[in-house]
């Protein structure tokens, strides 16, 4: 991944939309973790314009996971990544 290129994780949940994003050695550098009030649309575009200021004209690599996300992502053309999948990845990577 290019040292430019910042990846973006949002997992929308039952009732909460969590937003993690990375710098490419993988460090947090903005999370985000809120009731959507089931008006997800709307949480999950509060949340990304609060990454646009904090990130101008910056690129990213998203990815969707979580309950609420399969028909988010098949609208938006995003990766969508099963949660235990996703899960299972990561502590494979932090715990070989």
């Amino acid at each position: 991944m290019s040292e430019d290129v910042l990846s973006l994780g949002i997992d929308v949940g039952s009732t909460t939309v969590k937003l993690v994003v990375l710098d490419a050695q993988e460090k947090i550098v903005f999370s985000s973790y809120q009731r959507h009030m089931s008006d997800v649309r709307r949480k999950i575009i509060a949340i990304l314009q609060e990454v646009a200021q904090k990130f101008p004209a910056q690129p990213f690599k998203i990815a969707l996971t979580g309950s609420g996300a399969l028909s988010f992502s098949t609208k938006t053309h995003i990766n969508f990544i099963q949660e235990v999948i996703a899960s299972s990845l990561s502590i494979k990577k932090e715990v070989p």
